[in-house]
């Protein structure tokens, strides 16, 4: 429609009545219109067709038409365009008759004046105009509205009053498994609902179309739905009924509630599980919230209280302990929710003369959000388990004293024992010397078992000695490098090497801390035996050497007689022999005196062997050893 002149198209079959008219018109609207005449119905079709018209002026007695059929061809070509009827009617029901065909009013024709004419064109041309408006604003408003509901998440299921499907968004199609088209004209209930849900809704809309009123609706329900491909899930559902034109029509707001549902079940599976850990735990446990009152406490709380759970909830720890007590512990509260650090404390008490000690530790309670929601004290008494640590470090001490004691014994003992030895030793092959002639072969028999026996008792000594003074007398721990080591020690063996044609191979060795002689002593050990107890094959010994973060891993691998493996503990403890002196010489004391060294140095030492197929030892030194050695 235009903005500035009006365009009227006159449409009268009687050119007379039609020239007055127009010029009325004319008049009256000054330059404000412009009339179009046309004397029959298909060539006021054709104007609308060619040109801009604002309102139609229709007398439906033409040529070409007539009555209401005129006017509705007219309306129909019009479209928004209004239609005013020009007659003179005298029975009510023609004039009822134009309005039905669409016509926006009708002007009787006898009492027709220009001014009233063109009021009435305009006021036709206003009305329409807000018409327009009116359907373009509602047009605009049920596209948004249908934009919304097609993105919605939830499910937007609308139903008649009869309980068929009507509306069915893009989320129901996702969520159920059906297209719009399948379920249009269906009843939701049986498609979807399980039959006893089904039942009950339609027992509502019963209700509702009567009183107005139902349980189910208008408030959330929680139900069982079936998709198309017949699996189950649980829904969240609200009815919502509404009266459109006087007819009910109910909206359906679902949305599938499956994984919060198994969520809240974790929740509580979760909750419970820590319930029931805490209550079966051997340990106080309290919670309490930013103002210090009790939130929760366990069973063994509340036994060791001798109250009920129900009567300890919000109180503080003013109501349970004396007032200093109950201080220290809202200080230690107050330092936890500043710091949001544990407090790990052993606690003293001291009740008639005697003490008792308790491990508290208290820690922040933090929400899902990380925000501090109060604090949370374990605790337990640990009296006897510190007594305990307190008898075992007594015993310890006492223990490493008579080690100290037991070392010095030893080593006073055959420091003192070697004089009178080696009197008895020098008298017996004195004796043997002199009398050699006037002795009778027992006598000369029994002096060389009294001379054998002095050695070997001195040879015992002399070991007695050297195992104590590997505590005694060792040395601080220094780099030392092995390879140099080993080359000494194998000097030293060079005789009895080169006497039994022994083949020794050896990894790199790498430079540790430790002590150069007896390292030096545990080598020379380790390769002595396997020498020592070879079998009739050439003796062949490999020292090797593996390292992992913590440890050296050194062995010393032979191909001679073996160890049976019931053995392997006996070989270490100090005069324990396998072997009796006629068969291999010995005094029993060098791998207990390599366990001795080990020890020091924070290792351990074990043997792999087979019986008549060689022996393995193994001994493990630290990377990074202790400061002060064992």
């Amino acid at each position: 429609m235009s903005e500035g002149r009006r365009k009227i198209l006159l449409i009268e079959g009687n050119g007379q009545h039609a020239k007055v008219i127009r010029q009325g018109l004319i008049d009256a609207g000054a330059d404000t219109v412009d009339v179009t005449c046309r004397d029959c119905l298909s060539s006021g079709i054709d104007c609308l067709n060619d040109g801009d018209i604002d309102v139609v002026l229709l007398n439906p007695r033409l040529s070409d038409g007539d009555g209401p059929n005129a006017v509705s061809r007219i309306v129909a070509k019009a479209g928004d365009v209004p239609v005013l009827v020009i007659a003179s009617y005298t029975d009510q029901e023609s004039y009822c008759e134009v309005i039905r065909a669409g016509a926006e009013d009708y002007i009787d024709k006898t009492k027709l004046s220009a001014e009233t004419l063109l009021r009435s064109a305009r006021i036709a041309i206003e009305r329409k105009r807000a018409q327009g408006r009116t359907a373009t604003a509602l047009r605009e408003s049920e596209s948004r509205l249908r934009a919304i509901i097609n993105a919605a998440l939830d499910c937007i299921i609308t139903m008649d009053s009869a309980g068929k499907i009507v509306h069915f968004n893009p989320a129901a199609e996702e969520t159920f498994g059906y297209k719009r088209g399948e379920v249009l004209g269906k009843d939701m209930g049986e498609l979807f609902m399980p039959a006893a849900v089904s039942a009950r809704q339609k027992r509502n809309f019963e209700l509702y179309r009567g009183t107005g009123a139902g349980s189910m609706l208008g408030c959330p329900v929680e139900t069982n739905a079936f998709r198309k491909d017949g699996s189950e899930f649980i829904a969240e559902m609200t009815i919502q009924p509404v009266r459109i034109d006087g007819e009910v029509v109910f909206t359906i707001f679902l949305r599938d509630i499956s994984h919060r549902k198994q969520a809240e079940q974790t929740l509580r599976d979760s909750e419970a599980l820590y319930s029931s850990l805490v209550e079966a735990l051997p340990l106080n446990v309290l919670r309490k919230d930013l103002q210090g009152r009790i939130t929760f406490a366990n069973k063994m709380f509340c036994e060791l209280t001798g109250k009920p759970r129900g009567e300890l909830l919000g109180k503080t720890d003013l109501d349970l302990y004396p007032k200093e007590l109950a201080e220290k512990y809202r200080k230690d509260d107050q330092r936890v929710l500043e710091t949001r650090e544990m407090i790990d404390d052993i606690e003293q008490h001291v009740e008639d003369g005697k003490s008792s000690y308790v491990h508290v530790r208290k820690t922040p309670l933090l929400d899902s959000a990380g925000k501090i929601q109060g604090t949370q004290a374990v605790f337990e008494d640990v009296s006897e388990r510190i007594q305990t640590q307190e008898e075992l470090a007594r015993y310890t001490n006492e223990l490493k004293q008579s080690n100290r004691d037991l070392e010095q014994f030893a080593y006073v003992a055959s420091h003192d024992l070697q004089e009178p030895l080696r009197s008895i030793a020098g008298y017996a092959q004195l004796l043997h010397v002199r009398l050699r002639d006037k002795l009778d072969d027992d006598t000369r028999e029994f002096l060389t078992y009294l001379s054998d026996a002095a050695k070997r008792m001195q040879g015992l000594i002399h070991g007695l000695l050297d195992y104590a003074r590997v505590g005694r007398d060792g040395r601080l721990f220094e780099p030392t490098d092995l390879d140099a080591l080993l080359d000494a020690k194998l000097c030293d063996l060079g005789s009895a090497i080169q006497e039994c044609g022994a083949v020794i191979t050896r990894d790199p060795l790498p430079t540790v801390t430790a002590d150069p002689v007896q390292l030096g002593q545990l080598f020379q050990n380790l390769i002595s035996n396997a020498l020592k107890y070879r079998g009739e094959r050439r003796p062949e010994v490999h020292i090797g050497v593996e390292q992992n973060e913590e440890v050296w891993t050194f062995s010393v691998r032979d191909n001679g007689i073996g160890i049976p493996q019931e053995q392997f503990e006996r070989i270490f403890v100090i005069f324990q022999r396998l072997h009796g002196q006629g068969e291999y010489s010995g005094l029993g004391i060098g791998l207990s005196l390599v366990k001795r060294i080990v020890d020091r140095h924070g290792g351990r030492i074990w043997v792999e062997s087979q019986a008549g197929r060689g022996s393995t030892f193994f001994f493990t030194l630290p990377v990074r050893p202790a400061a002060r050695p064992r």
